[in-house]
């Protein structure tokens, strides 16, 4: 789609405004990478006149066309209650099929979340089977019983 890239070629410009003219029509189409890149354009612009809940929106139709990263930041939207009202269950639901997608993000942080007990009960076996699948570098070189430095 040409107007993805357009689009692309436009945020990698910082002309936020070309690429929104590119991917709004595409979006309302129900294009789920437009979605999601016009999500994190409007996330990423501070003068941004986007309400989390329409962000949330449009992330919610992103990840239901199967994008594992608009899953991944949909659930981070239900675990912080962003836009959304806080809810652990559809956030562990969303990073699960982003993780299971191969998403190495949701893979991570579904295994800093049975770590803390976070949003589910703590359970160190199934966040050890969640960080090694990370495949993040450092899981492989530090222990996993040490990573405690990240805030659930």
């Amino acid at each position: 789609m040409r107007a993805l890239s357009e689009g692309l070629a436009a945020k990698l410009r910082r002309d936020n405004e070309t690429a929104r003219a590119c991917w709004e029509p595409l979006a309302e189409a129900g294009d789920p990478r437009a979605q999601y890149y016009l999500v994190n354009l409007y996330d990423d612009d501070f003068n941004n006149h986007l309400e989390a809940a329409l962000m949330a929106e449009r992330l919610t139709m992103s990840a239901a066309g199967n994008d594992p990263q608009a899953q991944y930041y949909l659930g981070l939207l239900f675990q912080y209650g962003r836009g959304v009202a806080r809810d652990h269950n559809r956030a562990l639901e969303w990073l699960t099929r982003a993780a299971d997608a191969g998403d190495m993000q949701a893979r991570y942080r579904l295994g800093h979340m049975y770590r803390h007990g976070f949003g589910v009960v703590r359970n160190d076996t199934i966040a050890e089977e969640w960080l090694r699948r990370s495949d993040i570098a450092f899981v492989d070189v530090v222990n996993v019983e040490e990573i405690d430095f990240l805030p659930p």
